[in-house]
């Protein structure tokens, strides 16, 4: 047993004299472990291991934050404090980089850029800051307005995976679970840190207030993307038909040889009185039901605008991994440019193709698929 303590002592030490030269260092590598980690790992936002992972890292990150301002307040004061307090802050500074960072990978795979893009960017510059701002790592305002931050949007999709449903109330009830917890954090503080509790209350309270506003804001201005839904597929096609697996047979126009970052010709020859069919798939977690609109809409070239033609609505059962299928058609469609948006039921944009009607003959036979 001593050959096998011995060594691991010493390799111990030396983690902790190394620590102590390069404790910067260490914490941009923790952030960027816990980023990595994310990107190679995550899958689904209602798979257990997922969410047992961010509960997880939330945990530490909380008891890090108790922890560490209770020993610099005058708490756990010891020996055997003093040698691994300094490993704290790495241990914040990992849990802070999976959780940012597998937010960003779930919010970016349900977000149109179109719209959410200033949700997105905001995340970004939470990301890059948390690593930038080294000499705010330690304190306490900054790293609790971090943790609300991620309560807040790690509740965002957790609650409509739990309540299978989604909306308003779902969203106003994750603001509410960020500011419980987050309050929980701080009545820990007030009993094992009461001293940098009295000095940072304030500026906790205005930081989750403006947190839980913008959010609130974005929310309601339609820019935080439909999380946990997501666009898997969409397509423009000249026949839908459904097969007894469930699957459905397609006819669409072949893209060019040339054209190899596309998936469908962005011209839709129409030959008279064809339909255009629109068929998308939308991934939602399993047992969560709700209805999805496919809003048409055309380009007024005098006015310069997209006008509103036709919504049609459907229901989408989640669970299934390539997303719910479900398909509009539009009989009357001039020549011109046209779009189909899938919108939630209060209009957030889960995503959209755009293409342009010629009315004429096709120069080639139409392809066959399935869906």
């Amino acid at each position: 047993m001593k050959k096998i303590i011995e060594p691991v002592s010493h390799l111990w030490r030396r983690a902790n004299a190394f620590l102590k030269h390069h404790e910067r260092r260490a914490t941009t590598l923790a952030f960027v472990a816990g980023f990595v980690v994310d990107a190679l790992t995550l899958r689904r936002v209602d798979l257990w291991l997922e969410n047992v992972a961010f509960l997880t890292y939330l945990t530490n990150s909380g008891l890090g934050i108790v922890l560490y301002h209770a020993y610099e307040g005058g708490k756990l004061q010891g020996r055997r404090g003093s040698r691994h307090i300094r490993w704290i802050p790495i241990a914040i500074q990992f849990s802070f980089g999976a959780l940012l960072s597998g937010f960003f990978v779930f919010y970016s795979r349900s977000a149109s850029l179109v719209r959410s893009w200033p949700f997105l960017l905001l995340l970004l510059v939470v990301i890059v800051g948390n690593e930038r701002l080294r000499g705010w790592h330690a304190r306490l305002p900054f790293q609790v307005s971090v943790f609300f931050l991620i309560v807040f949007s790690y509740a965002i999709f957790l609650v409509p995976v739990v309540l299978r449903t989604m909306g308003a109330h779902t969203f106003l009830l994750s603001g509410f679970l960020g500011i419980l917890i987050t309050w929980l954090l701080m009545r820990g503080l007030k009993r094992l840190a009461a001293l940098r509790h009295r000095e940072s209350v304030r500026r906790v309270v205005r930081s989750v207030a403006l947190i839980a506003t913008s959010f609130t804001l974005l929310y309601f201005f339609n820019i935080i993307p439909p999380i946990p839904l997501s666009l898997q597929d969409i397509g423009v096609y000249h026949s839908i038909s459904r097969l007894p697996s469930g699957d459905y047979r397609v006819t669409y126009e072949s893209v060019r040889w040339y054209e190899l970052t596309k998936r469908f010709t962005p011209v839709f020859h129409r030959e008279k009185g064809e339909p255009v069919q629109v068929l998308s798939a939308v991934f939602a977690p399993t047992r969560l039901t709700l209805p999805i609109l496919h809003r048409w809409a055309y380009y007024d070239e005098t006015k310069n605008e997209w006008i509103s033609s036709t919504s049609v609505r459907f229901t989408i059962v989640g669970a299934r991994n390539g997303g719910y299928r479900g398909y509009s058609t539009k009989t009357s469609v001039p020549s011109g440019k046209w779009r189909v948006d899938v919108l939630t039921e209060r209009g957030q944009l889960i995503g959209r193709i755009t293409f342009r009607v010629v009315e004429g003959a096709r120069e080639e036979p139409l392809k066959e698929g399935v869906r």
